[in-house]
């Protein structure tokens, strides 16, 4: 697609064609480009802002260079919360071998079916606040600082709101399996239970990513708030529409 001139989100930007030919390159013309100009001011004004910060908890004779290279260039030491790929948004996991965490569900997750995270495998309240703290110093080289915080704050929200219309679609989905109108056996086979997985794994995800890069467009209508809010109001008559065929079943055979 980027061959043609079609830039999908996530591919390569236009200056990065790889396939074209190495001459043609916007990085090897005699005269750099602006944007290439502005990447070497942020980096350098990234490179700072970690090394004050590094510098003020060491001091000059402890700084080390290996540690501002590394937390330079791992931006995983800036992310303080989770948002893609699973029901709810939650804090990093302490290290990378996930699958030596278990939840309260006694499943290898970080949070429970009803959003509970496994706090013993997850950072805590303290370092997610240095992670904000690392992400806003590479933000403000470009932005404002009120307008960092603002962003931030924003993203923590968003990430809050979508968790809890996550939350009222799994409590919709729970109530159906107590009421034995599904069966929680297998939770990805029947109609409400795939409901359920469109407002987690589409919607909610959908959300919170657009929130997160800055894209309200597809917050709002591209899997977004709109299709999170219609899936959710369709599944509560959903499960009620079920549950009333039962009980009609039920008073037949009685009869």
């Amino acid at each position: 697609d980027v061959g043609r001139g079609k830039q999908r989100i996530g591919s390569a930007p236009r200056a990065c064609q790889w396939n074209r030919p190495l001459s043609k390159l916007s990085i090897v013309t005699a005269e750099p480009r602006a944007e290439l100009l502005r990447d070497k001011d942020r980096t350098r004004a990234e490179l700072l802002a970690v090394a004050t910060e590094v510098f003020a908890e060491s001091g000059f004779s402890g700084a080390r260079v290996d540690v501002i290279a590394e937390r330079t260039h791992d931006f995983g030491s800036r992310l303080w919360v989770r948002i893609f790929g699973l029901p709810y948004s939650h804090p990093q996991p302490k290290e990378g071998k996930t699958w030596i965490i278990s939840n309260q569900d006694d499943l290898p997750l970080p949070t429970s079916f009803a959003g509970v995270p496994a706090e013993e495998y997850l950072i805590d309240s303290n370092e997610q606040s240095v992670r904000r703290n690392r992400m806003k110093s590479v933000c403000v080289s470009c932005h404002a600082s009120s307008w960092t915080d603002k962003f931030i704050t924003r993203i923590d929200s968003t990430n809050l709101l979508a968790d809890q219309m996550v939350l009222s679609a799994t409590k919709i989905l729970q109530s159906a399996w107590d009421a034995g109108i599904n069966d929680p056996a297998n939770p990805f086979d029947e109609t409400l239970e795939l409901l359920w997985v469109r407002q987690w794994l589409y919607y909610a995800n959908s959300v919170r990513y657009a929130g997160a890069m800055s894209g309200p467009d597809y917050a709002a209508f591209k899997n977004g708030w709109f299709d999170l809010t219609e899936n959710l109001k369709a599944m509560e008559p959903g499960r009620d529409m079920q549950l009333s065929k039962k009980k009609g079943a039920r008073g037949k055979s009685r009869k």
